[in-house]
Parts: C-alpha cells; structure tokens; sequence
C-alpha cells in the first residue's frame, strides 16, 4: 500500500483531466452547477465513508488554526475550481492545465521553502525556470504576431482564468497542507465540500433556479460523470498531500497537462500552433527536471 502513496497525485492529474475534458461536452454555463453537484457528491462520499469507519468523533477534536486553515483553503479552492470550470470553455484543455499547474508547482514549492523551510536545490530551481519559460513561449509569441486589434479575446480571458486558477489552487494547498498536520483525510476532503455546498446552493436557488431545471439529461449525465471523477481526483489529493509533502503532491499532479492534451486530441481533435506545443514541452520538461530530482 505504501508504494502506491507516491503515485496518488498522479493519479489526481488523470482523474483531473478526465473531468476536464467530460465538461467540455457540456452544452450549458457550468460555473456554479458543476462545482455544486460535485461538491454534494463528495460530501455524500465522505458521509458514507465516515459512518462506515465512525469518524465523526474526531471531527469535533482539532485545534481552531486548523478549522481556519482547513476552512479557509476551501474557500480558496472553490474560487479555484471556478475559474477552472470557466477558463478550460475558452482554451484548449492542453494549454489550461499548462499554465494553471504551473503556477501552482512554483507557488507551492516556493511557499514549501519561505514557511516549511524545505529547501530547493539547484535542479528543481532549473526545472521551474523551464515552466516559466514555457509560459512565456505560449503567451508572449501570440502576441507579439498578432496586434492588439486581434487578439482574440476567449484565448486572452482563457490565460488570465488559468493564472488566477494557479493561484488560487496554490494557496488552497499551502492551507490544506497546514491543516492536515492535525486533521484527518476525511475531514479535510469535508471542509472541502461543505462550504462550496452552502454558498453555492444558497446563490443557484436564488439566482439560478430556472435555468437549473432546463438542464438536458444528456448534460446532466455528463455533468455528473464529471463530477463522479473529480470527487476520485480530489480524494487522491487529499490523501497525497496527508502523505507526502505540498511540493511532491503538485510535482505529481503538473502532469495532468499530458493527459489533458491527449484527451483533447483525442475526443475534440484541438489543434495546437507551433508555440504552444513548444511551450508545453518546456513547461513538461521543467515538470519532470523537478520530479526526478525531488
């Protein structure tokens, strides 16, 4: 079992990507549904899990920092999961979880080293200025062809949404890492749950509640297979980060771009230019320059 710990984050990244590229078949605004129906599936998992093994007693027995901590990372991270919802309907599946797990890998490792005090060494300092570098090939090069005038905008809205996704995403598990040295997985993945399940409930009955019954049964079905990968992926989170360290879970899960640019070829046959293939396989090769040498 223990040798399966190392692995889990990367099997977050593939469950990740999978709902992903599931929500990109959806034909309906899922900003707020999505987040939601996911978010009351894995509550209902925890629910069952905690039961089962009669956990709820140590819900009530950790310290108030790590309620705040646990608590306030599921804030950030739902805002995350927002933007991440949002940004992967106006770019490609491949360039979205480039930037935004990028950002997250060099957030995360940098907040590890300031307030962990895990040091970096100079291999992982090279694998991070590739994923930089990588950014910068995928971006700037676009722009430097195209005027002002025509840049298209979706691509631009897509790029900052993927950004703020980083960082948000970052700083949800700096929070979670530092609530988890109390907390259990179970209650971690809770505090994860309820608040989206309360905010987001509160604001789709009041503003939302028409356009939630027009929803297809095709789109529902998709949303909630979305929904059923992303409760697997977060679980594999979860227990990464109680597992192993902030930095090795997002080293792990920065592969996601891979299996999102073959679910993207794949199922919806997207089209890469030139820079942003070599923007990828920079922000990849930086990826596993860290990987390797963590």
């Amino acid at each position: 079992m223990t040798d399966i710990l190392p692995f889990l984050g990367l099997m977050s990244a593939f469950w990740w990507s999978v709902s992903g590229g599931i929500l990109k078949s959806v034909r309906i605004n899922t900003v707020l549904i999505y987040p939601f129906a996911e978010s009351v599936i894995s509550l209902f998992v925890v629910v069952l899990l905690s039961a089962i093994g009669m956990h709820w007693v140590t819900f009530f027995e950790y310290s108030l920092e790590t309620y705040l901590y646990l608590f306030g990372g599921s804030v950030v991270t739902m805002l995350g999961t927002l933007c991440y919802v949002a940004g992967i309907r106006k770019i490609s599946l491949g360039i979205f979880f480039t930037i935004s797990t990028s950002v997250v890998m060099i957030l995360t490792i940098l907040l590890d080293q300031f307030f962990n005090q895990i040091s970096l060494n100079q291999n992982i300092i090279v694998g991070a200025l590739f994923v930089v570098v990588g950014i910068i090939i995928i971006n700037g090069l676009s722009f430097v062809r195209s005027s002002i005038k025509s840049i298209n905008t979706n691509y631009f809205a897509g790029i900052v949404i993927s950004i703020f996704t980083g960082v948000f995403w970052s700083s949800g598990i700096f929070m979670n890492d530092r609530g988890l040295i109390e907390s259990g997985v179970l209650f971690s993945t809770f505090s994860r749950t309820v608040v989206p399940v309360f905010l987001l409930g509160i604001i789709l009955f009041i503003k939302k509640p028409i356009k939630v019954k027009q929803i297809t049964v095709s789109d529902r079905k998709l949303i909630l297979v979305a929904a059923v990968c992303t409760t697997i992926a977060m679980l594999c989170w979860h227990l990464s980060l109680k597992s192993n360290s902030a930095s090795l879970t997002v080293i792990l899960s920065s592969t996601s771009p891979v299996f999102a640019i073959l679910i993207g070829l794949g199922f919806y046959k997207e089209k890469l230019k030139l820079n942003q293939i070599i923007g990828i396989v920079f922000c990849l090769v930086g990826t596993f320059t860290i990987l390797l040498n963590r």
